[in-house]
């Protein structure tokens, strides 16, 4: 009987121990791994920002993955497009943005911040931030379509403008646009979001438009057409969500989101033999993957298939905010325990999660990660190639339109 106790004891005390083994592989990974940076108001310093150069070398895409509107990320973006311009010649920035805004900010060189006040619905997202971070890449920028709206329009009136603009210039009568314009514009002089409309989500066929678009037709006008094309586009996804065809919308969506990279892509081809882009967008638009909302194959699925081709790499770095004091972004601990409790909260913390990938598969840290986690770290590991944990970090601000989302 002793014998018998004695072999269940060390049974189960080799037990512990490997178990106590096998917890620590995954630490252990992620620590071996793991940078550190910080920001001091005017650049991002450390081994963390090193890191992310090095592993750029040969990328022609670099994709920042957000949170939207923190106010950490613009700066950061601001700062990556700077190195990466530097270094590797980067000279085009891809947002979740309105494609017509983002084209008269670049091409006309029109100021973000005059233009964000006078059309508050032209921009997907208006943060102080983000406009700084717009404005600063095409001055820093020597390309004329520096920055590329990857999204459909939000707002319409400062499209519709920029038709009658152009007609009117061809010696055309804009009278009966020119009504549509003050009563679209009228509509979109105040972003009040808290109720969830704007004038492209209210129209569920563009009569309008589709008016317009037979003027603009006869005229031949490349720029007039991009205009109205978008404007069309835009308001069937918004019409698809509004009559709760969600699969529909968001879809198409998706799918817009990838022609209208593929499209300032091959403008920028004409001057530029590898164009190299500095993407940012919402996580499930630039994942290596499918959007996980719709199933569709995403923007950052599409980067690395563009890059593979030219015998270049993208990479997809994921940002999430982390917290410690009970606030809005405690998802991240959450979700991603096995990371929170390395990431450091007063600064920025980097992993890269490659390496993790074949222990993983191999079955050596699925049981490391608590059930509830499983499929976020999954997704996580598989889908990005480095984490970023931006410590403390808080909400863009709106001063200067005092406008938000």
């Amino acid at each position: 009987m002793k014998n018998r106790v004695l072999i269940f004891l060390l049974a189960c005390s080799n037990f512990f121990v490997a178990s106590a083994q096998e917890m620590t592989l995954l630490d252990s990974l992620i620590k071996t791994n793991k940078y550190d940076f910080t920001f001091n108001g005017n650049q991002f310093k450390g081994d963390g920002m090193d890191y992310i150069l090095s592993q750029s070398e040969n990328a022609q895409f670099v994709g920042i993955a957000e949170n939207h509107n923190v106010k950490e990320i613009p700066l950061f973006t601001s700062f990556l497009f700077d190195q990466l311009a530097e270094n590797y010649q980067f000279n085009y920035l891809a947002l979740e943005q309105d494609p017509v805004m983002m084209q008269l900010l670049s091409q006309r060189k029109y100021e973000a911040v005059e233009m964000a006040k006078k059309y508050p619905h032209g921009f997907t997202f208006i943060s102080d931030q983000e406009l700084g971070l717009i404005a600063h890449v095409i001055t820093r920028s020597d390309k004329i379509n520096s920055v590329w709206g990857c999204d459909q329009s939000f707002g319409a009136s400062h499209a519709l403008n920029e038709i009658v603009l152009g007609l009117r210039k061809q010696k055309m009568n804009t009278e009966g646009l020119d009504q549509l314009l003050k009563s679209v514009y009228e509509k979109e002089l105040k972003r009040d979001l808290g109720k969830g409309i704007h004038y492209l989500s209210e129209i569920d066929e563009p009569k309008e438009f589709l008016s317009v678009k037979e003027i603009i037709d006869q005229k031949h006008s490349e720029d007039l057409s991009f205009y109205i094309e978008s404007l069309i586009k835009s308001d069937s996804i918004y019409s698809h969500i509004v009559n709760e065809e969600f699969f529909e919308g968001r879809s198409m969506r998706e799918n817009y989101m990838k022609s209208r990279f593929i499209e300032e892509y091959k403008k920028a081809l004409t001057n530029d033999p590898l164009p190299k882009v500095l993407l940012k967008f919402g996580h499930f638009h630039l994942m290596d993957g499918f959007n996980r909302g719709t199933l569709v194959t995403n923007v950052g699925n599409l980067t690395k298939h563009i890059a593979q081709y030219n015998g270049k790499e993208s990479l997809l770095i994921n940002t999430q905010v982390y917290r410690n004091d009970q606030s809005e972004w405690d998802y991240f601990e959450d979700s991603y325990p096995n990371f929170a409790k390395h990431a450091e909260v007063n600064s920025y913390t980097l992993f890269d999660l490659r390496p993790l990938r074949a222990s993983f598969y191999n079955g050596l840290l699925q049981d490391l990660v608590a059930d509830k986690a499983r499929r976020s770290f999954t997704q996580l590991i598989f889908s990005f190639d480095l984490l970023i944990a931006v410590g403390n970090g808080g909400d863009a601000t709106w001063e200067v339109t005092g406008v938000d989302y």
